[in-house]
């Protein structure tokens, strides 16, 4: 009988395969979630391959060749050192978007905070776990998404974050906040239909464009950002393409306001930073 990690190493080889960069670090991965197995055991006590480990890898591959996103096959991402659970519900939360707090690390905890937008919550969760802010109020459009978050939450047991369904594009707020963060829709539509096969087939579309030229969210927040921001508070939104940055810049710039930008680990902006 081979051992598992012989049979992973050949498994690994088949041609079909070779499209995937980490397809074998990724089997051991998805065999320490879906078993009761572990790396140290697979690679160092050199255990035998069972039925069961046969069949999961099997049931690994099928997914890999459907081009489904890894972590939505093993239901979990890592985000800021915490997992989350994710599915098709929500975008896949992006190692790009810890920055934002080591930026919020830097202030004081402030008394209430908006996200817009709150996918799979993991933004909302980790500023209540990091103590970014007292209380956090969370909206989407998205019934789905809103469900995702609302599980997140609980499997945390965090109780000072509220979850809304809210139209930002066309619904008002009726309060100002300390902190309001947004990662909106912003691919443009040409650019939408250009994405990979495992981004464009299996995450929300909703969530990935505006359906137009992807500046449509920055628009509104810079028409209604003086009716929800305190005068001393600060908005941090997410943005793409670099040559869209001076386009956004502008967009908050020419209302009056006071833009900065905040690099992310691979140095590249992936926030601006909007106060008034």
């Amino acid at each position: 009988m081979s051992l598992i990690v012989e049979y992973i190493n050949q498994i690994s080889k088949n041609p079909t395969l070779k499209q995937f960069k980490n397809i074998k670090n990724e089997i051991v991965w998805y065999l320490e979630c879906k078993s009761n197995i572990t790396k140290e055991e697979i690679y160092l006590d050199k255990k035998p391959v069972s039925n069961n480990i046969v069949s999961l890898i099997d049931s690994f591959i099928k997914q890999k060749l459907k081009n489904i996103p890894f972590q939505y096959i093993i239901k979990k991402s890592s985000f800021f050192g915490r997992d989350f659970i994710v599915d098709y519900r929500a975008l896949i939360p992006r190692i790009e978007t810890e920055s934002l707090f080591y930026e919020l690390k830097k202030y004081e905890q402030v008394d209430n905070a908006l996200e817009i937008g709150v996918g799979s919550g993991v933004i909302c969760c980790t500023l209540s776990l990091e103590k970014t802010a007292k209380t956090i109020l969370g909206t989407d459009i998205s019934k789905p998404s809103i469900s995702l978050a609302e599980e997140n939450i609980k499997n945390l047991s965090i109780k000072n974050v509220k979850i809304k369904r809210h139209d930002f594009l066309t619904e008002k707020f009726n309060q100002k906040f300390d902190l309001i963060i947004s990662n909106p829709p912003y691919i443009n539509l040409e650019d939408y239909y250009k994405l990979p096969a495992h981004i464009k087939h299996f995450e929300p579309q909703i969530a990935l464009t505006d359906g137009a030229d992807g500046l449509i969210f920055y628009h509104r927040f810079s028409t209604v950002l003086k009716d929800i921001l305190n005068q001393s508070g600060r908005f941090y939104c997410e943005i793409g393409k670099k040559n869209s940055v001076q386009k956004i810049k502008n967009i908050f710039s020419t209302k009056g306001y006071v833009v900065s930008c905040i690099n992310d680990l691979h140095n590249d902006v992936r926030f601006l930073k909007i106060m008034h």
